[in-house]
């Protein structure tokens, strides 16, 4: 097996070395929890409120018959 080359952190030479390593440690105890957040993903439709949807066909409707109207 051959060692891999190890690559260079491009980022961590905007900053002296020491830096860097001071932040690591103190990012350690930092216990953040991970989350990934997926802005562009639809939304979960279900939980609307009925109310919420029929407000939404009645605007949809207008546009439509405007956009009708205007042809």
């Amino acid at each position: 097996m051959q060692a891999q080359a190890l690559q260079p952190n491009h980022f961590a030479h905007l900053f002296g070395g020491v830096v860097v390593e001071e932040a690591l440690k103190k990012a350690e105890g930092w216990n953040l929890k991970s989350r990934v957040c997926h802005p562009l993903d639809c939304p979960n439709r279900s939980k609307r409120s009925a109310d919420l949807a029929k407000f939404d066909a009645s605007i949809d409707a207008d546009i439509d018959e405007e956009t009708a109207a205007e042809e």
